[in-house]
């Protein structure tokens, strides 16, 4: 009677030992799987913080070649600005000085009193007025390319009469208003923009 109890027992240590077995071996597998997963993570991590530090040096030295270059900058040396007739002052000549510098005798003498007669005033003309700009190089730049179109016109500087504080660029000098809006309505039409007629 003894010998079928310890066969019995021991078929049950067995069973038990390889579920203890099987149980540990599921253990092992998840704590190497759950090592396995950190150690891929960890690698992409470091892949993508490798890529995205190159993705920063490469924006980096784009910025510095972009620097570099003289962006929106024109060569405006080759243009010449037009004198503007309404600021030119003209000078007298040195003879005029010289006569006009009392000499002794004359200083003894009283001088006559005449009556000054006042400049006529200049005819102002129509203008089509293109754009408005604060430095006075781009004007004279823009002015430029108007007359490459085959437009004359001039550059108005600020003026504290008008209150203007921008340099004009008007097209034309026209006698009369109908001249100076069928230019303005061409203007429009090629540009595809609005412009003024101005009276300067």
């Amino acid at each position: 009677m003894r010998q079928p109890r310890e066969f019995e027992f021991s078929r049950r240590f067995l069973i038990l030992l390889f579920l203890a077995f099987v149980i540990f071996e599921v253990i092992i597998f998840y704590i190497g799987f759950s090592l396995g997963r950190s150690h891929e993570r960890t690698q992409q991590e470091k892949i993508v913080s490798e890529e995205k530090d190159q993705v920063i040096d490469e924006i980096h030295e784009s910025l510095k070649k972009l620097t570099s270059l003289p962006l929106f900058q024109k060569d405006v040396s080759q243009v010449q600005p037009q004198e503007d007739r309404t600021t030119d002052i003209p000078t007298p000549p040195s003879e005029s000085i010289k006569l006009m510098q009392p000499t002794p005798k004359e200083e003894e003498k009283i001088p006559e009193k005449r009556e000054l007669t006042p400049p006529p005033e200049k005819k102002k003309l129509y203008y089509v007025q293109v754009g408005l700009y604060s430095v006075r190089e781009y004007a004279f730049s823009t002015l430029e390319e108007f007359k490459q179109k085959g437009y004359e016109g001039i550059v108005i500087p600020p003026s504290s009469e008008n209150g203007s504080q921008y340099y004009r660029i008007a097209i034309g000098g026209y006698e009369n208003r109908e001249q100076a809006t069928k230019i303005k309505l061409e203007l429009e039409q090629a540009d595809n923009t609005t412009y003024y007629v101005i009276q300067h």
